[in-house]
């Protein structure tokens, strides 16, 4: 069966998700959430908010695109294999439930329908084996308004046909550019993406048409981002039949941001722990990692991208926190200083064992030093490292929003206690 067909099939066949997958959907709105909440207080967050200002309250596909280009703007939403995961979705899906003035059934649909868009997306990143670095599109646009389109369709209960139509809507949405990371710009990859991902699947129920065949044809969506070698995408049904594996796939951040950046910055901060620390270096950094697209940041938006200026943060206070990305810190002489005393050895360029560091070596103020393997290290944050991650970023919020979705990430903490 062709790839579009199979995918159609996939999302009308949506099955309740087990229960630990809900939890982790769950956690993921929450966290989605509160990023959304903390990226209005972000140089480029409060761009997106001065727009909905000026438009008036933003509603349907236009209410999805602030409330992801906020969580995106905080730097410290969750990502999947492909890029942002909860932004896109649950910046859809949240949309979805707000314009109809219902849930759509019950919460536990919303929890499924984010599970299956997720794992739609993810397993066609993984049947085109997509690589960001060559084709220079953002998996985070690409596949989040594949994400975000099919977790819509099931919420909206499309049928076979409409689903079809959907995908095709979206597919000519997408393709954000690697070039614009580091930028302001990077912000809007996440807001369109739920958007357009709305707006297709809000096409398609009013029976809007689009190629049949968008995956596989030619000159479509699979030659356009895997290439001829990969339009065909032989894989993809073996991939969608696999477990929908959303404790693997949903990485929640430990700390702001990007998602290469999270087992280097836990392994420093366990380092840490054990004395005052010198300098960092770490090795084995894959020099195609977007986590070190800029070595000595300019600008707030760079810093995001730049492993020096992290561990400088790790260096200075500990752990980096949502106040260290304004444009006052990242020029603090102070910082700048730590960041001559932290060495990035980077990796040839295809070496295997994916995006992220070998070790991270701590020289301490007494002259020991000791290592930490990243490989070892947790891919996410769980519930109670979430709660403190928002209980720091709570006191640059002065309204308090922020405080019942950590009462919330609080009691997932102490249920799993």
């Amino acid at each position: 069966m062709a790839a579009t067909s199979l995918l159609a099939d996939f999302v009308v066949a949506a099955r309740p998700l087990p229960d630990a997958c809900r939890e982790v959907a769950a956690r993921s709105r929450l966290d989605t959430l509160c990023a959304s909440v903390a990226g209005a207080v972000t140089p480029s967050g409060a761009a997106v908010t001065g727009l909905a200002d000026e438009l008036g309250t933003p509603r349907g596909s236009w209410g999805a695109w602030r409330s992801a280009a906020l969580a995106h703007a905080s730097g410290m939403d969750d990502t999947a294999c492909y890029g942002a995961a909860g932004a896109p979705v649950w910046g859809a899906l949240l949309a979805v439930t707000e314009d109809d003035h219902h849930d759509h059934g019950d919460r536990d649909r919303l929890l499924d329908a984010f599970g299956v868009g997720v794992h739609a997306a993810a397993a066609l990143w993984r049947a085109g084996n997509y690589r960001e670095a060559e084709r220079g599109f953002a998996g985070t646009s690409v596949f989040g308004t594949i994400a975000a389109t099919a977790a819509c369709s099931v919420l909206l209960g499309l049928g076979r046909a409409q689903v079809v139509a959907a995908l095709a809507v979206a597919a000519s949405s997408t393709g954000g550019l690697i070039a614009n990371h580091g930028t302001t710009a990077a912000v809007t990859h996440a807001a369109t993406a739920a958007r357009d991902g709305l707006t297709a699947a809000r096409l398609a129920a009013r029976d809007y048409q689009g190629a049949t065949d968008i995956l596989e044809a030619r000159q479509g969506f699979g030659e356009a981002f895997f290439g001829l070698g990969r339009a065909g995408l032989e894989d993809l049904d073996r991939h969608l039949q696999q477990p929908v594996p959303l404790e693997a796939e949903i990485r929640a951040k430990l700390v702001p941001g990007h998602a290469d950046h999270q087992r280097v910055v836990r392994a420093a901060t366990m380092l840490g722990a054990r004395g005052t620390i010198r300098r960092f270096t770490v090795d084995g950094v894959p020099a195609a990692s977007e986590g070190t697209r800029f070595d000595v940041p300019v600008t707030a938006d760079e810093a995001r991208y730049s492993l020096r200026y992290v561990l400088a943060c790790v260096l200075r206070s500990g752990r980096p926190g949502l106040a260290d990305f304004t444009p006052e810190r990242v020029a603090d002489p102070a910082v700048r200083e730590a960041m001559d005393r932290v060495r990035i050895a980077l990796a040839p360029r295809w070496a295997p064992g994916g995006a992220e560091a070998g070790t991270v070596t701590a020289e301490y103020a007494d002259g020991a030093t000791r290592s930490v393997a990243v490989a070892g290290l947790p891919v996410t944050a769980n519930a109670g490292e979430l709660a403190t991650k928002w209980r720091a970023a709570s006191k640059l919020v002065s309204d308090g929003t922020l405080d019942g979705y950590i009462d919330c990430m609080d009691q997932y903490s102490t249920v799993k206690r």
